[in-house]
């Protein structure tokens, strides 16, 4: 009986705390060339969004067709921003010209276009509270 009461104690505090999953799927469209590796970043602080290396989860898949889809699950009930870009050449970066424009295609959630500079993590910002589907289409700067 002691026991019985005990195990129900301890699941009945251990469900609170664990943390609710939701599924994010990003389809990715606007791909011009049907070759490289599509990256996906997800980002949950405005300090990091959207730098390179330092994403919350980042995902790499080859691209072989006109659109690109990405799964992640995640922590629900909090917002979250994407950033992908298309590279082309496998070098794991996105490459940028001189002046710092990217020349690869690119994106990120809320299709959001960037103006002096990548938008902002509250510009790309969006809740995640149940399984939720976004769509990105890549931009190129100067470009289609």
């Amino acid at each position: 009986m002691i026991r019985n009461l005990f195990v129900l104690f301890f699941l009945g505090i251990s469900f609170p705390i664990i943390a609710q999953q939701a599924k994010l799927t990003i389809i990715v469209s606007g791909i011009m060339q049907e070759k490289g590796i599509m990256e996906a970043g997800i980002y949950h602080t405005p300090e990091n969004f959207p730098q390179t290396g330092k994403q919350f989860r980042v995902k790499r898949i080859p691209v072989n067709t006109d659109t690109v889809t990405f799964t992640f699950t995640l922590p629900a009930e909090k917002d979250y921003a994407v950033a992908v870009y298309h590279d082309t050449n496998k070098n794991r970066e996105c490459d940028k010209n001189f002046l710092g424009i990217p020349k690869e295609k690119f994106g990120f959630s809320n299709n959001v276009r960037p103006g002096w500079g990548p938008p902002s993590f509250e510009e790309a910002k969006f809740p995640l509270h149940k399984d939720t589907t976004i769509y990105i289409h890549l931009i190129k700067m100067f470009g289609n």
